[in-house]
């Protein structure tokens, strides 16, 4: 059952999802547009993640690598205030998207 997951990325798209929603909440307390303007992308690259922690899911090392990367351009821009946990979520996504398999290479009993 797990093998259908990658575990690294849903741990990645988990810490950045723990991540928005503290930049939304921020951004409501403080009545900060840039803090809501800055979570828009991190909500789209941690909906990259969950796509991507789905090992049989279409250009799966693409979305991955994408989202991670646009993760730790965030985490560095935002590295001051919230910005290491989000630093962290885009390292453990790009990790998850070098270790890729195609949907091919996967046996029969592993999906």
């Amino acid at each position: 059952m797990t093998a259908r997951w990658d575990l690294l990325a849903l741990v990645g798209a988990f810490l950045a999802l723990v991540m928005t929603i503290t930049a939304l909440a921020l951004g409501d307390v403080t009545n900060d547009s840039a803090a809501l303007i800055f979570a828009v992308p991190l909500a789209l690259a941690t909906s990259g993640a969950v796509y991507g922690a789905r090992r049989d899911a279409i250009a799966r090392r693409r979305v991955l690598l994408w989202s991670g990367f646009v993760l730790a351009a965030l985490g560095a821009i935002a590295l001051a205030s919230i910005g290491m946990p989000i630093v962290l979520a885009g390292i453990l996504v790009v990790t998850a998207g070098f270790r890729h398999q195609d949907a091919e290479a996967l046996t029969a009993t592993d999906r």
